[in-house]
């Protein structure tokens, strides 16, 4: 039996998880500068009387491109929040269809996230709205992380259904990937 490692489905597989990990790691750099960010606040208030008058607003805006550009990596780690019901009382090819389907239903709602959210993305792009704060920030340059988070997060689950499809066709006595 074939290797699923070497399958086109678990090279798609490991491809997915290397960039998961990259964005992984933007999201981790988003929260250094969030840091960094908040000490020059706290800094420009308290020694200069000043400040950057876009904290929030900036902070804001890295939050949400934490949370959407993690949204593959934490799940591929097995971070996220699993009710696991049904997958605990199974095993084998039964394990795999309850994975698929909850691969499968997640995914159809993440598309329609993704639908939306790229919907407010385009309005935001053509007519060029703004911020209201004082930065005035075009308000489509901080929702490109959100888009790409949640259209990468697609792919982690389409993948991640492909996988349950190619476990289920291969059968219980192929070799799993580590995760």
């Amino acid at each position: 039996m074939a290797d699923p490692r070497r399958s086109p489905i678990g090279m798609l597989d490991a491809a997915v998880t290397r960039v998961s990990r990259w964005f992984g790691y933007l999201a981790a750099a988003l929260i250094v500068y969030v840091l960094c960010h908040i000490l020059v606040e706290v800094t420009l208030r308290n020694v200069f009387s000043t400040s950057t008058f876009v904290l929030d607003e900036y902070v804001g805006y890295a939050l949400a491109g934490i949370i959407f550009l993690s949204l593959a990596a934490t799940h591929q780690a097995g971070h996220h929040i699993r009710v696991r019901l049904v997958s605990n009382t199974v095993q084998g090819r039964g394990k795999d269809a309850a994975e698929l389907i909850a691969n499968i239903a997640a995914l159809v709602v993440c598309i329609m996230l993704f639908v939306s959210l790229y919907g407010i993305f385009d309005r935001n792009l053509r007519f060029g709205i703004t911020s209201a704060g004082m930065s005035r920030t075009p308000l489509w340059i901080p929702q490109i992380a959100v888009v790409v988070g949640i259209a990468w997060y697609c792919v982690r689950l389409a993948t991640n259904a492909l996988v349950c499809v190619e476990a289920l066709v291969l059968g219980p006595n192929r070799e799993r990937e580590p995760a």
